[in-house]
Protein backbone atom coordinates (compact mmCIF):
# COMPACT_ATOMS: atom_id res chain seq x y z
CA UNK A 1 0.00 0.00 0.00
CA UNK A 2 1.58 3.74 -0.77
CA UNK A 3 2.58 5.88 1.73
CA UNK A 4 0.43 8.93 2.32
CA UNK A 5 2.12 11.77 0.40
CA UNK A 6 4.33 14.37 2.40
CA UNK A 7 2.64 16.58 5.26
CA UNK A 8 2.60 19.63 3.02
CA UNK A 9 0.59 17.15 0.43
CA UNK A 10 3.53 18.23 -2.16
CA UNK A 11 4.55 16.08 -4.73
CA UNK A 12 8.34 15.33 -5.35
CA UNK A 13 10.01 16.93 -8.17
CA UNK A 14 13.57 15.68 -9.87
CA UNK A 15 16.01 18.55 -9.32
CA UNK A 16 18.54 18.08 -12.23
CA UNK A 17 22.43 18.73 -12.05
CA UNK A 18 23.37 16.34 -14.47
CA UNK A 19 26.45 16.81 -15.75
CA UNK A 20 27.89 15.74 -19.74
CA UNK A 21 29.95 12.51 -18.58
CA UNK A 22 26.44 11.74 -16.15
CA UNK A 23 26.08 8.35 -16.11
CA UNK A 24 23.09 6.86 -17.99
CA UNK A 25 20.27 5.11 -15.34
CA UNK A 26 17.35 3.20 -16.97
CA UNK A 27 14.09 3.54 -14.59
CA UNK A 28 11.40 1.18 -14.75
CA UNK A 29 7.70 1.93 -13.04
CA UNK A 30 8.24 0.20 -9.96
CA UNK A 31 10.96 2.11 -9.33
CA UNK A 32 9.48 5.22 -10.32
CA UNK A 33 6.41 4.60 -8.19
CA UNK A 34 8.62 4.17 -5.24
CA UNK A 35 10.35 7.23 -5.31
CA UNK A 36 7.17 9.31 -6.48
CA UNK A 37 5.09 7.92 -3.72
CA UNK A 38 7.97 8.31 -1.18
CA UNK A 39 8.04 4.89 -0.47
CA UNK A 40 10.93 3.36 1.98
CA UNK A 41 14.20 3.31 -0.24
CA UNK A 42 12.90 5.99 -2.21
CA UNK A 43 15.19 8.68 -0.45
CA UNK A 44 18.34 6.45 -2.42
CA UNK A 45 17.13 7.42 -5.60
CA UNK A 46 17.05 10.90 -4.96
CA UNK A 47 21.29 11.20 -5.93
CA UNK A 48 20.79 8.88 -8.33
CA UNK A 49 18.35 10.95 -9.92
CA UNK A 50 20.00 14.64 -9.59
CA UNK A 51 23.48 13.34 -10.93
CA UNK A 52 22.31 11.12 -13.98
CA UNK A 53 20.82 10.74 -17.14
CA UNK A 54 17.69 9.17 -16.87
CA UNK A 55 16.01 6.86 -19.75
CA UNK A 56 13.02 4.86 -19.68
CA UNK A 57 10.60 3.19 -21.95
CA UNK A 58 7.68 5.70 -22.74
CA UNK A 59 5.16 3.18 -20.90
CA UNK A 60 6.44 4.02 -17.58
CA UNK A 61 4.16 7.17 -18.26
CA UNK A 62 0.80 5.09 -18.84
CA UNK A 63 1.57 2.56 -16.28
CA UNK A 64 1.75 5.12 -13.49
CA UNK A 65 -0.98 6.97 -13.86
CA UNK A 66 -2.45 4.05 -13.84
CA UNK A 67 -1.19 3.35 -11.02
CA UNK A 68 -2.48 6.76 -9.64
CA UNK A 69 -5.62 6.03 -10.42
CA UNK A 70 -6.00 2.92 -8.68
CA UNK A 71 -4.50 4.17 -5.76
CA UNK A 72 -6.98 6.78 -5.30
CA UNK A 73 -9.85 3.97 -6.54
CA UNK A 74 -9.12 2.06 -3.74
CA UNK A 75 -8.69 4.71 -1.50
CA UNK A 76 -4.91 4.24 -0.66
CA UNK A 77 -4.60 7.91 -1.58
CA UNK A 78 -6.97 10.91 -1.98
CA UNK A 79 -8.26 11.58 -5.23
CA UNK A 80 -6.63 14.80 -4.98
CA UNK A 81 -2.96 13.49 -4.24
CA UNK A 82 -3.85 11.39 -7.43
CA UNK A 83 -4.32 14.50 -9.78
CA UNK A 84 -1.57 15.95 -8.01
CA UNK A 85 0.57 12.89 -8.91
CA UNK A 86 -0.41 12.85 -12.15
CA UNK A 87 0.47 16.57 -12.59
CA UNK A 88 4.07 15.66 -11.42
CA UNK A 89 4.71 12.92 -13.79
CA UNK A 90 3.37 15.08 -16.92
CA UNK A 91 6.35 16.93 -15.58
CA UNK A 92 9.18 14.34 -14.79
CA UNK A 93 8.54 13.46 -18.41
CA UNK A 94 11.41 15.89 -19.44
CA UNK A 95 14.10 14.76 -17.44
CA UNK A 96 13.89 11.54 -19.01
CA UNK A 97 15.23 10.43 -22.96
CA UNK A 98 12.31 8.04 -23.79
CA UNK A 99 12.22 5.53 -26.08
CA UNK A 100 8.70 4.08 -27.75
CA UNK A 101 7.98 0.34 -27.78
CA UNK A 102 8.98 0.32 -31.87
CA UNK A 103 8.80 -2.96 -33.36
CA UNK A 104 12.57 -3.05 -33.65
CA UNK A 105 12.29 -3.42 -29.89
CA UNK A 106 8.91 -5.58 -29.99
CA UNK A 107 10.88 -8.37 -32.13
CA UNK A 108 14.52 -8.37 -30.82
CA UNK A 109 14.14 -11.69 -29.78
CA UNK A 110 15.70 -10.81 -26.52
CA UNK A 111 14.66 -13.38 -23.46
CA UNK A 112 15.86 -13.01 -19.97
CA UNK A 113 17.46 -16.73 -19.44
CA UNK A 114 15.99 -17.86 -16.60
CA UNK A 115 12.19 -16.53 -16.58
CA UNK A 116 9.18 -15.02 -18.59
CA UNK A 117 8.25 -11.80 -17.92
CA UNK A 118 5.15 -10.39 -17.87
CA UNK A 119 4.72 -8.15 -21.07
CA UNK A 120 5.71 -4.72 -20.00
CA UNK A 121 8.75 -6.03 -18.02
CA UNK A 122 9.69 -7.50 -21.29
CA UNK A 123 9.50 -4.27 -22.88
CA UNK A 124 11.18 -2.34 -19.92
CA UNK A 125 13.78 -4.94 -20.28
CA UNK A 126 13.94 -4.90 -24.31
CA UNK A 127 14.32 -1.01 -24.31
CA UNK A 128 17.32 -0.87 -21.45
CA UNK A 129 19.06 -3.76 -23.99
CA UNK A 130 18.23 -0.92 -26.99
CA UNK A 131 19.87 2.00 -24.66
CA UNK A 132 22.76 -0.18 -23.71
CA UNK A 133 23.03 -0.85 -27.32
CA UNK A 134 22.83 2.62 -28.59
CA UNK A 135 24.93 4.82 -26.74
CA UNK A 136 25.12 2.60 -22.98
CA UNK A 137 23.55 2.06 -19.69
CA UNK A 138 25.46 1.88 -16.77
CA UNK A 139 22.56 0.94 -14.20
CA UNK A 140 18.80 -0.61 -14.56
CA UNK A 141 16.56 0.52 -11.46
CA UNK A 142 13.76 -1.61 -10.29
CA UNK A 143 12.39 -2.35 -7.30
CA UNK A 144 10.14 -5.53 -9.04
CA UNK A 145 11.07 -9.23 -9.11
Amino acid sequence: MARALSAANKVRDIKKITRPEAPTVFLDTSAYLMWALDQPGSQELNAIFIQSKLVASSILFIESERAFIHLARTRAITHENALMLRASLVQHVRHFVVREPSLEICLSNRFPGMTTPKSADLIHLRTALWFMDNGGLQKFITRGK
